[in-house]
């Protein structure tokens, strides 16, 4: 049975939200499955009941394309790691591109029907990266160690992905390094590098006195570093951010 959604952060730019299929274990002729998501239509008399979809927070956007199952989708990634995904939108609907930072309630693409999809509808779930313990549960850890919450309580206004931290085994102090680094503008190597003119001027003066060529453009061994956030790359793995810029932490950094 369907069930009209009171969005106080609204997906759909009508304010109109129909859930079709809820978060949670579902059944598909004699399997079972976990739909990571929610399924949501708007007003069929807008657009042709295409209606724009909205970004659910500020953040950047890590993919903008199309695949066989999710059809024409978008990803975009949160503080902390956070993803939110968005799927099968319309052909030819998407106004982002890789790369791009959206704000809160910008319209991204349009409601569809393309990929795996029966029906104009908009598929929209929340990740967080790890292993995430939440006390109510309504949680899944898929195999690359990602877990999906029910979107619902953060739809209406009960919980916030932007007070809500991933599990990491990294927490804020000093990091001491230990082994040649680069430093990048954000936290994964498609950012651009930070060279030594852009160092604060701490981090020079730790290079002078541990004998660094400044040519090298990298924090050497030996440097000690205060970490004060954390966030993963594309790929899962996580940097640090210190006052000079992001470094990769796994191999290269140790906690004092």
């Amino acid at each position: 049975m369907a069930v009209i959604i009171n969005a106080k952060i609204p997906l759909l730019k009508k304010g109109y939200h129909r859930m079709t299929l809820p978060f949670g274990n579902q059944k598909l002729g004699d399997d079972d499955y976990l739909h990571k998501g929610i399924d949501l239509t708007g007003k069929t008399d807008v657009s042709g009941g295409y209606d724009d979809i909205l970004a659910f927070a500020d953040g950047e956007i890590i993919t903008a394309g199309y695949l066989s199952d999710t059809g024409y989708w978008v990803r975009i990634r949160h503080t902390n790691g956070i993803i939110t995904r968005y799927m099968h939108m319309k052909k030819g609907s998407i106004k982002v591109k890789v790369g791009d930072n959206v704000k809160k309630g910008q319209v991204i693409g349009s409601m569809g029907s393309t990929g795996n999809s029966t029906n104009r509808h908009l598929h929209f779930d929340i990740s967080y990266p790890g292993n995430v313990v939440l006390k109510h549960g309504g949680f899944y850890v898929s195999s690359q160690n990602v877990t999906y919450v029910d979107p619902i309580p953060y739809v209406t206004g009960e919980k916030s992905i932007a007070t809500s931290t991933a599990t990491s085994k990294y927490t804020t102090g000093k990091y001491k390094v230990v082994k040649d680094v680069n430093v990048r503008t954000g936290p994964g190597t498609k950012y651009p590098r930070v060279m030594y003119k852009g160092f604060t001027a701490n981090a020079k003066e730790q290079i002078k006195k541990l004998g660094g060529n400044p040519k090298d453009n990298d924090f050497p061994k030996g440097m000690v570093l205060t970490l004060k956030v954390f966030d993963q790359d594309e790929n899962g793995a996580w940097w640090g951010e210190c006052p000079t810029g992001w470094v990769f932490i796994k191999g290269y950094l140790v906690k004092t």
